[in-house]
């Protein structure tokens, strides 16, 4: 545990242990990093429920990062869009946000929606080749089997040790959104181990 950090800290705020993240919208993101943690091999879960539903522009994504460090990291993400949809996806970014690759995605239940709690799991293991795994689901429904996948055995491979952090962003054209956050876990595996899922016990309050 310990202290997150963000350069924009008036946006996060945390009420009877339940976090808030303000995303102002129109092409803006947030990002909490807890960097006194630093894992190579790890799962990490998260419960949120991100307050509205997207209207236009390109939606609203919020996720789990991995392995950051010097601006770069792993990121397993949950976006919804306008139109109704949610997807998963899992991405690198080497060393600023507008430099990033997808690695997979994949589009998720109906069942995914704002104002609903939703769980997101995502592991990083490996250290020549990189394997990640992300998957979500709605409060109330079973946990599912991966549903995104990649393994990164590019150049830019990520295969140090770095930082967890839990990033929202809100697309140019989308209006503002909160996004609550509870019982952000994270352990260390080793990487044979597909790791046993971490399901979050406490749902966040409904926005």
């Amino acid at each position: 545990g310990g202290r997150y950090s963000s350069v924009s800290d008036g946006s996060f705020s945390v009420n009877a242990g339940v976090g808030l993240v303000k995303v102002p919208g129109n092409g803006t993101s947030r990002t909490a990093t807890l960097s006194s943690v630093s894992v190579q091999d790890a799962s990490a879960s998260v419960a949120m429920v991100v307050g509205s539903s997207p209207k236009a522009g390109n939606g609203i994504a919020s996720g789990l990062q991995l392995r950051s460090a010097a601006g770069s990291y792993y990121r397993g993400s949950i976006k919804l869009t306008p139109a109704g949809k949610a997807t998963i996806s899992i991405a690198r970014v080497d060393g600023f946000a507008g430099r990033q690759v997808t690695l997979s995605r994949a589009t998720l239940p109906s069942s995914i929606v704002a104002g609903k709690l939703v769980f997101l799991e995502f592991k990083v293991t490996g250290t020549t080749d990189v394997f990640l795994s992300a998957r979500a689901w709605a409060n109330g429904t079973a946990r599912p089997s991966w549903q995104a996948t990649a393994i990164d055995s590019s150049a830019n491979r990520l295969l140090v040790a770095g930082a967890v952090g839990f990033w929202s962003y809100v697309s140019v054209g989308t209006s503002a959104t909160r996004i609550f956050v509870d019982n952000l876990l994270v352990k260390e595996v080793s990487a044979s181990d597909a790791g046993r899922p971490v399901v979050p016990p406490v749902a966040p309050r409904a926005p």
